[in-house]
Parts: C-alpha cells; structure tokens; sequence
C-alpha cells in the first residue's frame, strides 16, 4: 500500500519572516505620526516597528496595503502574534482565515520578528508548496494505478495527436523495451492524472459529488503548481491571494486524505 504522508518537517515562521536584528524601525523618542509616515512611504513599508529601548511594544501601520496617506499608531496585541516556531502552513492559515498581511513572531513572550504576506512568496514557501504538491502527484497516481489498467490509461490519455503525449507514450514505451517497468503514472503529468481521474468517474472517491465541482479545483491546483514552478512569478500579489493559497492548501491535504482512506480501505477488504 502507497499511503503518502502529509506530515513532515517544516520550516517555520522565522526562517521566511524578517528578525528585529535585521527590521527597520522607528525610535520611541522620534516616532511621530509624519515620521512614522515619511519612512513608510519612502521604504514602502506596511508595518513599521517602534523600539522601546530594545523592547517592541508598539508598532505603526497603514490603514491599506501600500497607501502611505494615513498611518495609525497601535499596540502589539495578543491576536498580532504567533510563535516564531509556528510552521509556514500555519502562519498562511493565520493570515487568511484573519484577512490580515502581517503577523508579528514571539519566542520566550519577546517579540523577535516579523512575517508578512509578501514573505510568502519566499524559496522556502515554495519549497514547502512544492513538497506539498510533489505529495498530492504521488498520491494520485498511486491512487489510479490502483483503481485503472494502465492499458486503458494509455487508451485515454496517450492514444493522441498530442505532441506531448505522443512523446511521453514513446518515453513509456522504449523504457519498458529496455526493462524499466515504471508505473505509466509516473509518466503523466499532474493535469493528466486529474483528466484520467475525471474520466474514470472515480471523483467521489476524493470526496467530490460532481465532475465540475473536481474540475473547478483541480484547476486551481494546476495553477498553482505552475506558479510554484516558475520562481519568477509571484504567488501572493496582494492580500487576497492568501486566502485563495489557504484554500488551495486545503483542496490538496484533502484529495491525498481521501486518497490515503480510499487506498486503506482497499487494503483491508483485500486482507479480509
């Protein structure tokens, strides 16, 4: 049985966020309203910490994100605050499900750093975007090599004047001649496993009622999968985008649980 694992090492906020040795910030002794907003606007800065001597009480922010007109002077609250340990999945999760773009890092109750969205469109974000992603593919082609022939497999996907699949059939085909017996799934690319899912109606064994509904979010997944891809676009271009990340995050930790159960299940009336 190929059971993927959603639970593994991850990096934590303080590895994508900024360190208070490294922060910009306004001192106690000169943070007024002007200067607060002359520095943001000019280092295009969202959250400004104030330093206490050394202890971050305080901090300023823009009422929007990247508008320097107005600036408000708050406390750093309970809710402002996660654990420099929190993992990346974690901190997306606290960002979205708030709606807010910034969150400030606590270890031992002092603040010692600062994460905000556009930190997630760090390497190591990607990375663990990546690992997530490279997990769901595993998952899935386990999952329809379990439940499809591959010679139907091929039938569906392959038998086509597709230059792409006329070039991953004739890659398949040569390396079993040669003695290299890999699963045609390992072959396919992530969109053409979800097209082999979808048109082997095995949808609702991931927990979907329709074939539209499984489209619709497999295609946020392809997309995603492309962004992460291609470190040159973004993923977060504004604070909207989080939530859609959080979402997608959760769309694949889904489809590999379903996956796991469905594969566990099979197991066990087979042994039965």
């Amino acid at each position: 049985m190929n059971i993927v694992s959603l639970h593994s090492e991850q990096y934590s906020a303080a590895a994508i966020g900024v360190s208070k040795k490294n922060w910009e910030t306004l001192s106690v002794h000169n943070c007024s309203e002007i200067a607060a907003k002359d520095k943001m606007s000019i280092k295009r800065f969202d959250v400004l910490p104030i330093d206490s001597d050394g202890y971050f009480l305080e901090y300023y922010r823009t009422e929007s994100l990247n508008e320097y007109s107005a600036v408000a002077r708050k406390k750093i609250g309970y809710e402002d605050v996660v654990p420099a340990t929190t993992s990346i999945r974690d901190v997306v999760k606290a960002l979205a499900i708030d709606e807010r773009w910034f969150l400030f890092l606590s270890t031992d109750d002092e603040i010692t750093g600062l994460v905000t969205s556009s930190n997630l469109n760090s390497r190591l974000v990607r990375v663990y975007l990546f690992n997530l992603l490279s997990k769901l593919e595993i998952a899935l082609g386990n999952f329809l090599i379990d439940k499809v022939d591959e010679s139907l497999v091929i039938e569906q996907l392959l038998n086509s004047e597709n230059e792409k699949h006329k070039a991953l059939k004739k890659k398949y085909t040569d390396n079993c001649a040669n003695g290299f017996d890999d699963p045609i799934a390992s072959y396919l690319f992530l969109s053409d496993i979800f097209v082999a899912i979808q048109k082997n109606d095995m949808f609702e064994s991931l927990g979907y009622c329709s074939k539209n509904q499984f489209k619709s979010e497999y295609n946020r997944i392809v997309k995603l999968r492309n962004s992460v891809a291609h470190p040159a676009k973004p993923i977060i271009s504004n604070y909207r985008d989080v939530k859609s990340l959080w979402e997608k995050i959760l769309i694949a930790e889904r489809m590999v649980f379903h996956v796991n159960q469905e594969l566990t299940s099979t197991e066990y009336f087979n042994a039965a």
